[in-house]
């Protein structure tokens, strides 16, 4: 939009309402699910880095006996992102990722670890079974 790079997350009602007259050039431009997920690769991979690196931390903590579990429950937020980023690039479309549907599994069992604050057992998921297939 003239010189200024937008995306579908930039256009809201305020664009929306402006004339076109109010503007020289417009280019369009659109990929596919697929060559998003290409483009975005490295962010990904880095996303999925934070992610694993942020979960060993927490089960270091949890075989610490340490029991806050604030971080831990903003952390589960950044698995489900992570999860879906998996589910998106490692399946064809209309099709389940096996790779995500096993950590949903997984994070069913950390979550009933956490409902009874079992802390050893929330760092053993964590080590042997999420974080690996996160990082994978």
């Amino acid at each position: 939009l003239d010189s200024r790079r937008i995306t579908d997350r930039d256009i809201d009602p305020h664009l929306l309402q402006q004339a076109s007259a109010n503007y020289r050039q417009l280019i369009a431009t659109s990929a596919t699910q697929q060559e998003i997920l290409e483009s975005a690769h490295g962010a990904i991979e880095r996303y999925r880095s934070v992610v694993v690196e942020e979960g060993t931390l927490l089960a270091n903590q949890f075989r610490m006996g340490v029991q806050d579990l604030s971080s831990f429950d903003a952390w589960l937020g950044k698995v489900a992102d992570a999860v879906e980023i998996i589910e998106n690039g490692q399946k064809p479309v209309g099709t389940r990722s096996q790779q995500g549907h096993a950590i949903a599994g997984w994070i069913e069992e950390l979550l009933a670890a956490r409902h009874i604050r079992d802390t050893v057992r929330m760092a053993d998921l964590l080590e042997y079974e999420i974080l690996p297939r996160i990082a994978a």
